[in-house]
């Protein structure tokens, strides 16, 4: 459903969007000087710690302005549609929900994932306590490249900023657009549920995870339905000409790319994975259950020979022990890394999640 009286405003350049942006920030902390909604800047770029009803906590990154979120793009798009439905075939769907649970195996057989869900303690005031994390392989499957029915977000006007003026080239390289006769777009996206954000009906974060990259882009993700419009859903578009001293400035603030898309072990394995012409048993299993209820195999048989797939008892990739091995001997370190991005607070409360 489109949002009503949407605002689409016009300025000269991405860093006039960035002040638009700030100043809306500014506004929300000056309105909240006991910080009882917006948070305070020195928790900007941190991550906070939520449990929900389940005792699975959540680590969310942390954002100025109270349910306000940010996707930039660098050209004027008709539509926003999520990948997994942009013209494609019930075949090729398929395809990418097999994709997506053949990484959740491959991300449940990493060590750092059960350190996350087994080892982890939290002060409170009661003593340490134990509380398994929150992992979102669907989540991780959108954000290494597997088309999915998600659409992502960030709290992070900067991340936003760098998708709206940036591109990648045909060696997969991230460069700053120079054409200054383009136009690009921040789009901003306000939660249904104003109880942030939890209870909301389509957002979810991501946020930490044991591969990186979703908290380096503190990302969030938007659940789409098929033939929906994102940019229906946005109450603010700002739109601006591509400058190319602007495109390189901020290029640089993230140096050149390297903070938001961080070296991972997992690229290379879903590289693998999107290539790959055989599947597990397992996945195939688990893709069944999950998105398609009283289907006859029929069907899918036919999915399989019209893709040219196979079905095989071993899955595409997998994590070698010597691998395994290098993340346990950087376990320490990582969450140590990991600790100094939280801000917890006294208790982490619990809160009931929508189903």
């Amino acid at each position: 459903m489109a949002v009503k009286n949407q605002n689409i405003i016009e300025v000269p350049t991405l860093l006039d969007a960035l002040d638009y942006i700030s100043n809306m920030e500014i506004n929300e902390q000056d309105n909240d000087e006991m910080h009882l909604r917006a948070p305070g800047y020195e928790m900007e770029g941190c991550f906070t710690l939520f449990q929900d009803e389940n005792g699975v906590g959540h680590l969310y990154p942390v954002n100025l302005s109270h349910n306000m979120y940010f996707r930039g793009e660098r050209k004027i798009y008709p539509h926003c549609y999520a990948s997994i439905y942009r013209d494609s075939s019930k075949e090729n769907i398929f395809l990418e929900r097999l994709k997506n649970c053949e990484l959740s195996l491959l991300v449940e057989d990493w060590p750092l994932t059960q350190t996350f869900r087994d080892s982890l303690n939290f002060p409170s005031y009661m003593g340490p306590v134990h509380i398994p994390l929150s992992i979102d392989s669907e989540a991780l499957a959108q954000h290494y490249g597997i088309n999915t029915d998600l659409i992502d977000v960030t709290v992070d006007k900067w991340v936003a900023a760098f998708f709206a003026c940036t591109y990648m080239d045909k060696d997969g390289v991230f460069k700053p657009v120079t054409d200054e006769s383009q136009y690009g777009m921040i789009n901003i996206y306000y939660g249904k549920s104003w109880n942030f954000p939890f209870n909301d009906p389509e957002l979810k974060t991501i946020g930490l995870q044991p591969f990186s990259r979703p908290g380096e882009q503190a990302g969030y993700v938007v659940k789409m339905q098929p033939g929906e419009d994102f940019y229906d859903k946005c109450s603010i578009r700002i739109k601006f000409r591509h400058n190319a001293r602007v495109s390189q400035l901020v290029f640089n603030y993230t140096n050149r790319a390297n903070k938001l898309f961080p070296k991972s072990i997992l690229e290379e394995k879903v590289e693998a994975i999107k290539k790959s012409k055989t599947f597990s048993k397992v996945a195939y299993n688990k893709c069944k259950s999950l998105y398609y209820n009283n289907i006859d195999d029929s069907v899918f048989e036919g999915y399989i020979n019209s893709l040219k797939i196979s079905i095989t008892l071993t899955p595409p990739v997998t994590f070698i022990d010597a691998e395994k091995e290098k993340i346990k001997e950087k376990l320490p370190g990582q969450l140590q890394k990991m600790a100094s991005k939280l801000v917890l607070p006294n208790f982490p409360p619990i809160i009931k999640l929508k189903k």
